[in-house]
């Protein structure tokens, strides 16, 4: 929490080294060009395991990040009650009906593989959830400690 701590009074706070892994936005665009499968659970998993398999998380290349993009593909921002974004469950099975269940089991997953989960999105509030008119709530439940780093308008949130 000191980080955060201290940007919020304008002291610049850099990690040890940048994060190392793979980030899907390149697929996003293979995927959506329709010459490929995109990005998706299946491919997600494959990637996490080659990364694993080929030696780069001994390497330290320890991250792999979903492209908020990819996230709910090809439906722009699915979104609860609440305004809050979640995965698209036809592209993200394990996110249960109606995406109920999040990024949990899938970051579960990565994480008994050693690898770090994280997931972009938008920073903000998109504007589907404003004309929507949905009442905005800020929850993160402590079962999910998180931290996030700002990227120009979009935010990269490191679920462990």
């Amino acid at each position: 929490m000191l980080p955060f701590a201290l940007a919020a009074v304008g002291i610049l706070v850099l990690p040890e080294r940048a994060p190392r892994g793979f980030n899907s936005f390149g697929v996003q665009t293979y995927g959506k060009q329709g010459i490929g499968p995109g990005w998706n659970e299946t491919v997600f998993r494959a990637t996490a395991q080659a990364m694993v398999d080929q030696g780069l998380l001994a390497k330290g290349f320890d991250t792999i990040v979903i492209d908020g993009g990819t996230s709910n593909w090809p439906n722009p921002h699915l979104f609860d009650k609440y305004g809050r974004n979640f995965p698209n469950p036809a592209v993200w099975p394990s996110s249960g009906p109606g995406g109920a269940l999040g990024w949990a089991p899938l970051a579960k997953w990565t994480h008994k593989l050693g690898l770090k989960f994280g997931v972009w999105d938008i920073r903000g509030v998109p504007t589907t959830v404003v004309a929507a008119r949905t009442p905005i709530i800020r929850h993160l439940p402590a079962a999910q400690p998180a931290r996030r780093r700002a990227r120009g308008r979009r935010a990269l949130l490191v679920l462990g």
